[in-house]
């Protein structure tokens, strides 16, 4: 019952105003007091000067805890204004880049060295058939333990698909780089912890993608706001069989 009721007692504001009592008794009680006979400090004065030397210390680590909780009050109020400015979780579009090493046959035969061949082209069909040939990708952000969910899982809009690909040589191979310019995203999940693109900042994000049903290897990934945020995943490398993760930063622009 006491607890409860001390628990919204501003212990910092009663030591400040305690202190202030405290010093100045102090200080008035070395001037009542003898505080030197002889030469020497007596006991009154050694009160008097413990007492002004311990108010005086715990007075300012009063301030010095209020400081603090100011800052921090005020840092609160800056996310939460940065977090209302930065784009909507459910405006962002990402954009993928993918790769198929597959040699001079499959889908890097169909597509000529560096033509850039659209989806719905002829030799995108011929590359990918006719049926399920949309680049499918999706991505998700892990909870802290001991959550099992997801905190934030996206997939892509396969039915607007802004697709482009290029085959051209790749460490002594073939290779077939799969372009998504700008896709819009459909949120499977979020536990509530993402709102905006600053949330996203600093977050490993683990990418699967296919099309056709082969697996693609991420090279390149970013997110877009509508304001002309981005951020990056960098450091990609591979965590389980056909997946990847890399970790969300924002880009810093050097004018």
């Amino acid at each position: 019952m006491l607890l409860a009721e001390t628990k919204g007692f501003d212990w910092v504001a009663a030591w400040k105003a305690a202190s202030v009592v405290l010093t100045g008794f102090f200080g008035v009680l070395g001037l009542l007091t003898d505080f030197k006979k002889d030469g020497s400090v007596t006991r009154w004065g050694y009160i008097s000067l413990t007492g002004i030397l311990v108010s005086t210390v715990l007075g300012t680590a009063a301030q010095l805890k209020e400081s603090s909780d100011d800052a921090k009050r005020t840092l609160t109020i800056l996310t939460g204004i940065q977090q209302e400015l930065s784009p909507s979780v459910g405006d962002l579009k990402f954009e993928t880049y993918f790769m198929l090493a597959c040699g001079q046959t499959g889908p890097c035969k169909a597509i000529h060295n560096f033509d850039l061949v659209k989806y719905g082209d002829p030799r995108w069909i011929a590359a990918f058939g006719d049926h399920d040939n949309r680049i499918k990708f999706s991505g998700f952000i892990n909870a802290p333990a001991p959550a099992t969910a997801p905190a934030f899982a996206i997939q892509n809009d396969d039915q607007q698909p802004p697709y482009y690909a290029t085959a051209q040589y790749w460490k002594n191979d073939y290779a077939l780089h799969i372009d998504n310019h700008a896709s819009n995203v459909v949120i499977e999940s979020n536990d509530g912890t993402i709102h905006s693109l600053m949330d996203l900042d600093g977050k490993t994000f683990i990418v699967h993608g296919e099309i056709a049903g082969t697996q693609l290897s991420l090279s390149q990934l970013f997110v877009r706001g509508k304001t002309g945020e981005m951020l990056e995943c960098a450091d990609i490398k591979p965590v389980r069989q056909a997946e990847q993760q890399c970790t969300l930063h924002k880009i810093q622009y050097d004018y």
